[in-house]
């Protein structure tokens, strides 16, 4: 006979309790990206370029400096153009966006890489973020199982959040080690 024992924090009810869960897995579980390179994007996707530095004051025995700029390719043919967005601080308490179109010749760039959607991080990082939550609302409810063996001496209450812990972490391991 298996037997649940829940403990309640005073001031936190369940429908609460689940309203944050939800809200703080909806906020985290937003998706993972790879940036793989490219030598002709299609119009409308996310790249990123590496516009190469020259300056007089550079070291030539450096390897040379690039800057990352990220936005949606407008056009694609001997010069890329891209919408840019950056956002700048007025005061503080202020923000504005600037949109840009830049338009950068192909042959200069140092390299152009293309963002996509990675499933596996996306699914692996929402796994973590559900099983950690879910450990650490377990852990402060203070649920524990305790049951009865066969010969009816089961050695007490086991604490339910560090097994759910516990298994949740080696099938994080299983996936990252595959």
């Amino acid at each position: 006979m298996t037997r649940l024992r829940v403990t309640r924090l005073p001031g936190w009810s369940e429908r609460g309790l689940a309203a944050g869960i939800a809200l703080g897995t909806s906020l985290f579980a937003s998706g993972c990206h790879t940036y793989t390179p490219v030598e002709s994007p299609p119009l409308g996707s996310i790249v990123r370029v590496h516009v190469p530095l020259t300056s007089a004051l550079s070291n030539p025995n450096a390897p040379p400096q690039t800057v990352s700029i990220e936005g949606r390719v407008l056009s694609a043919s001997d010069t890329i153009s891209l919408a840019t967005q950056t956002r700048r601080e007025i005061g503080a308490f202020r923000e504005i966006l600037e949109y840009d179109t830049l338009r950068l010749d192909v042959d200069g760039l140092a390299g152009m890489e293309i963002r996509e959607f990675s499933t596996t991080r996306s699914l692996i990082l929402t796994t973590v973020i559900v099983g950690g939550t879910t450990g650490l609302a377990l852990a402060a409810l203070n649920i524990e199982v305790g049951g009865t063996g066969e010969n009816g001496n089961g050695g007490g209450p086991v604490t339910l959040s560090s097994v759910v812990v516990r298994g949740l972490a080696s099938t994080v391991w299983r996936l990252i080690g595959n």
